[in-house]
């Protein structure tokens, strides 16, 4: 009988100590379930325009370094991503913090920083907060999985910042004297591939977007 009874103790030890791991498994399983409020979200990527004219040594959103942009470029490295609520709402701000040419041999350390309310924005499943820096400082920001220069892209005035110089007397003999202007419907075309484009992709534009005609037959 004694030995029946310390056989007994044991396998209620065993079950007590497999019913305490069953529970801690559980409570270790239900932490790690993402928070509600992370499936809300979409992760953007941030990159940087800089159609001011001055390169920008380095520029930051939410002080998160974002890299570089030079001058009339961008669009074309990723340093940092940022996370927007999948449905816009009023009152949406980041914080933009950069550094150009002119500052830096003002003061090397110093920064301007502007806080900037995010325009709205429809549904996107993935795509890029766009930083543009314009002339005089001043900073432009939209959320679109569109670039610059497409026809859906929020801001028709930012297509590629290259473009945006070369289109303009002025930008265009003063930084790219030898390139070759492009035609109006090229700059707003999601289809030019080369620099010229090719006949091919010229009529492609012109088959899948209307617009695009209209545009390269103004004056």
């Amino acid at each position: 009988m004694p030995k029946i009874r310390a056989l007994k103790s044991l396998l209620l030890a065993l079950w007590a100590i497999v019913l305490v791991g069953t529970l801690t498994t559980g409570c270790d399983a239900k932490e790690a379930t993402p928070p509600a409020a992370e499936e809300n979200e979409i992760g953007l990527q941030v990159e940087g325009l800089n159609y001011s004219g001055v390169p920008i040594g380095v520029f930051y959103v939410n002080d998160q370094w974002a890299g570089n942009v030079g001058m009339y470029a961008g669009g074309r490295s990723v340093a940092t991503s940022i996370g927007l609520p999948k449905v816009w709402r009023p009152g949406l701000k980041v914080t933009i913090k950069w550094r150009n040419d002119v500052l830096y041999a003002k003061d090397p350390q110093g920064l301007y920083t502007h806080v900037l309310e995010i325009p709205p924005y429809g549904d996107m499943l993935q795509g890029s907060l766009w930083v543009a820096f314009l002339p005089n400082d001043q900073i432009q920001i939209y959320a679109s999985n569109y670039g610059p220069g497409h026809l859906q892209f929020p801001n028709r005035d930012l297509i590629n910042p290259r473009d945006y110089c070369l289109i303009r007397p002025a930008c265009h003999d003063k930084y790219y004297p030898q390139a070759r202007v492009p035609e109006l419907w090229e700059v707003y075309s999601p289809f030019r591939l080369s620099d010229p484009p090719t006949e091919q992709e010229r009529q492609e534009a012109m088959r899948q977007s209307p617009e695009l005609k209209e545009l390269s037959l103004k004056p």
